[in-house]
């Protein structure tokens, strides 16, 4: 009987020990993932722990624990994880933020469908037994979109940057005598495991400004004066300037 007391007591142990193995390895995971985030998004942010949620099962706001820099957070700033958006800070009190989700119906996020290069606004649908979210006013080549397709920011506000990933079309509806089409979208983010997120406090800087040529006949710096720029011959079509294609 002892030796059965002992055997089932190891047996415990061992399970315990595994249970932390498994946490600490997928705790790993997470932060390779969050690693090569930071690395391949230009721009500052703040790590944060998920500490509350609403009671509901499809919550809409939750609550960080912001550990270092509080005081670089601000509301209205765009949250995310290695899976892509989550959403944005909505209020903030000490060490202590609320963070509104992609999926609640006042959330609007700019987004483009990355294979057709569409765009147009998304919003949460705030339906209160599932997350999901639609895309209002898209265009152009509305019909080229298909389900499957992946949704990014666009970069087109002061709040989210560009090529963040939002989620997945999921089904595409026309209604209307106009064929409007409406676009349902589902999030990348699986909002019910969330732990650990990154507060996006700093968006990369703008590209600088082209330098500006100097009035006609006045030296460029460190060089001589500037040669007169001598247009095309009358009747004659000047050519079209070369226009660097646009990165996404």
């Amino acid at each position: 009987k002892e030796e059965n007391e002992r055997l089932r007591f190891e047996l415990g142990r061992v399970r315990l020990e595994n249970r932390k193995l498994k946490d600490v390895a997928a705790e790993n995971v997470r932060l390779r993932e969050m690693l090569r985030l930071r690395e391949s998004n230009p721009g500052e942010f703040v790590a944060a722990r998920v500490i509350g949620r609403s009671l509901s099962p499809f919550f809409r706001v939750l609550r960080i624990r912001i550990d270092q820099a509080e005081g670089q957070v601000r509301p209205m700033m765009p949250v995310v994880t290695h899976e892509g958006l989550v959403g944005y800070v909505s209020s903030l009190f000490g060490a202590y933020a609320d963070v509104t989700l992609v999926v609640d119906s006042d959330a609007q996020v700019p987004v483009v469908v990355e294979e057709t290069q569409s765009s147009g606004v998304l919003s949460g649908t705030g339906e209160l037994d599932r997350y999901a979210a639609q895309i209002e006013h898209l265009r152009p080549n509305i019909d080229d979109v298909r389900v499957g397709h992946h949704v990014l920011t666009s970069g087109r506000d002061d709040v989210y940057p560009r090529n963040i990933l939002v989620g997945t079309v999921a089904a595409i509806t026309r209604r209307g005598a106009r064929q409007l089409q409406q676009v349902e979208v589902t999030p990348a983010v699986d909002f019910s495991r969330l732990e650990v997120v990154l507060v996006y406090v700093r968006r990369p800087p703008p590209p600088p400004e082209p330098t500006a040529e100097p009035p006609l006949g006045e030296p460029a710096p460190g060089g001589a004066a500037s040669e007169p720029e001598v247009g095309p011959a009358l009747g004659m079509v000047p050519a079209p300037p070369t226009v660097a294609p646009a990165g996404r």
